[in-house]
């Protein structure tokens, strides 16, 4: 049976999306966090060829270490 991603019957694309998964990370919350917008992380979330700029990047990282608890690295989910 496949993992379903946000009830969507979709599987998480990215690292960034499968991370999210994995720590119960919705995009609308990452979105609050980070103050980028729900658009910009579901195209993170959902494009593999696709990378942030340096300040989105650094955002969406120091957003996840706070949920998360840990710190996180530009190349643990781009590159």
């Amino acid at each position: 049976m496949a993992i379903r991603w946000m009830n969507l019957g979709k599987l998480p694309e990215t690292k960034l999306a499968k991370y999210m998964y994995r720590h119960n990370i919705s995009q609308k919350t990452l979105s609050e966090f980070s103050k980028v917008s729900t658009a910009t992380i579901s195209r993170l979330c959902k494009y593999k060829a696709v990378g942030p700029n340096v300040k989105t990047a650094n955002k969406i990282l120091k957003a996840l270490d706070q949920l998360v608890g840990k710190k996180h690295e530009y190349t643990d989910f781009w590159m």
